[in-house]
């Protein structure tokens, strides 16, 4: 879209306008790489069938960001671009192609399925993981090799009125959605766990065959026009309540969610489990658990020494690692204790300044991963701390218990 020939949308890149935001994991010698889109990026893309295509926007910012797959070789690297985006007709509603998601908070690899799955501003989106390039596609479903994009998004706001009333002005009324660093594979269905800064689900692509669209359907099933409750509400879950849900059962009619009116789950990870639940961290809200359905299980914020929590991580023993985002370094609970009789107790331990050192102790943990598998002397946990004002950022390899 704008540059459907295939050349460059920006004649001049650069990674501190971009910068690399997110890794994971691939096959051999191979790792996914997510960029910060520029600012505006979500809403640059202007297209529509009332405006020539030099009104349509600049793609320097509209195709900013996105992400890469980088391949070591014999004599270098190889890079394939994934340009997250729909073109001409793909969309209904949207008929000269839809530029939205830009920014990747989170990549997660599906080996199984071969899919690599982007959360991002606005939305999620999933692409063939070995997919190749083809610069001159533009976005036709059958050769882009990338679906895009879902969200369990709902109908606000922007400002308050009054309920009782009134109602949302027609020029403030907005398609609620944001921040997806929620992102997380379930190990027995290969569902995706997803969560954003508003609602979380569980995009069932896998138990609807592999289709993203049907699971997207499902996801944000309407209707919309207020005739009656949204069908896609039982996807939508609302892990730390708003004060109004998506229905107002009383008066038959949707809630356009006010400001005052909500309070942001805000996810910031989520570790899915064999069982069927995931934890679920939050930015500012703490740490659960939930079951398939998105019902509370369990509470386990008074256990980590942060409700501001950045990450999660799930070892081999079944414990979970939490980094915090304001400094306090990292908790991790369900640590399995073994006494003399062989009785099995169950701890929570806090790595900060004696484990890392006092300078990066202070500093906000952007990512905790699993490095290898292990226990004691063979674990190595990856702790990526973020760049503040007063220092750097580093990437730490954490030996030991």
């Amino acid at each position: 879209m704008g540059v459907p020939d295939g050349t460059p949308s920006d004649p001049n890149p650069s990674l501190d306008a971009t910068p690399v935001i997110s890794l994971a994991g691939g096959p051999a010698g191979t790792v996914f790489v997510g960029y910060q889109g520029k600012p505006g990026c979500e809403s640059a893309w202007l297209g529509d069938q009332w405006k020539l295509p030099a009104q349509w926007g600049d793609p320097a910012i509209y195709k900013s960001g996105d992400a890469d797959r980088v391949t070591l070789t014999a004599s270098g690297i190889s890079v394939v671009h994934y340009d997250i985006f729909s073109g001409p007709n793909m969309v209904p509603n949207e008929k000269k192609g839809r530029e939205k998601l830009c920014t990747i908070y989170r990549l997660v690899w599906d080996k199984q399925k071969n899919l690599i799955w982007f959360g991002g501003n606005h939305g999620f989106a999933a692409a063939q993981a070995d997919a190749v390039s083809v610069p001159t596609c533009n976005g036709i479903r059958s050769c882009s090799q990338v679906n895009e994009h879902s969200h369990p998004a709902i109908n606000g706001c922007k400002v308050d009125y009054d309920y009782a009333t009134g109602s949302c002005p027609s020029d403030s009324k907005t398609w609620t959605t944001d921040y997806y660093y929620g992102v997380d594979i379930d190990p027995v269905s290969h569902d995706m766990w997803v969560g954003g800064s508003v609602r979380t689900t569980k995009f069932r692509i896998a138990t609807l065959g592999g289709d993203f669209f049907s699971a997207q359907a499902e996801t944000e099933a309407g209707p919309w026009d207020g005739s009656a409750p949204p069908a896609g509400i039982p996807r939508r879950w609302d892990l730390w309540s708003d004060q109004v849900g998506e229905w107002d059962a009383t008066r038959s009619k949707l809630n356009l969610v006010m400001p005052s009116q909500r309070n942001d789950d805000l996810v910031s990870a989520i570790a899915a489990l064999s069982d069927g639940t995931a934890w679920v961290s939050s930015f500012k809200n703490g740490l659960i658990r939930i079951d398939s359905s998105g019902n509370r299980l369990e509470d386990a914020t008074d256990r980590v020494t942060s409700p501001k929590i950045s990450s999660l991580a799930l070892d081999v023993d079944g414990s979970l690692w939490a980094g915090m985002k304001w400094v306090l370094g990292i908790s991790r609970i369900n640590v399995p204790v073994t006494d003399a009789t062989g009785a099995v107790t169950y701890t929570t331990v806090n790595y900060r300044g004696e484990t890392f050192g006092m300078t990066l102790a202070n500093a906000p943990v952007a990512n905790v991963r699993m490095g290898i598998p292990g226990d004691g002397a063979t674990r190595r946990m990856l702790v990526g701390f973020r760049a503040t004002k007063d220092y750097t950022g580093a990437v730490a390899i954490y030996k030991g218990p």
